[in-house]
């Protein structure tokens, strides 16, 4: 049996709105150029188009501090996913912190961490707790709001 119909969905992230949206329209153009070649046609529409948010350096730095405290490293990485930070980030200076999920599973209910993985998360959050508290930076960034 040949399918008569396939459908595709892309999910592509990048820091940069503009090489974002080049890495799609390249993916198109390819499809497009696969399906003259073969004889076929090719339909594409943009269900959401959301554009990067920055995190907060400050915050950033911050978290860093607090993740070196625990005696790991930190590792930054771009999301990409619609995470309510990127709303939060319109309004208040917004950053996140991510555990890692063996296998890579995210957002499935096969997702899990490792318990001394969500120590260290909670460890990480009361030094940033105790930094921001002391921080003279964070107190004239918050009476500005």
């Amino acid at each position: 049996m040949i399918a008569g119909e396939a459908r595709l969905t892309l999910d592509v992230r990048h820091r940069s709105d503009e090489i974002r949206t080049r890495a799609v329209a390249d993916l198109i153009r390819e499809a497009q150029q696969i399906t003259l070649r073969r004889g076929l046609s090719v339909r594409e529409s943009t269900l959401l188009n959301q554009e990067a948010v920055a995190m907060d350096p400050f915050l950033i730095a911050q978290i860093d501090q607090a993740i070196t405290k625990t005696g790991c490293e930190p590792h930054r990485m771009v999301s990409g996913a619609g995470h309510d930070a990127m709303i939060l980030a319109e309004k208040v200076p917004a950053a996140m912190i991510f555990l890692r999920t063996p296998g890579g599973i995210s957002h499935d209910p096969a997702e899990s961490v490792a318990t001394a993985d969500v120590e260290k998360a909670i460890q990480c959050g009361l030094h940033l707790l105790d930094q921001l508290a002391s921080s003279s930076e964070f107190h004239q960034r918050i009476n500005r709001a």
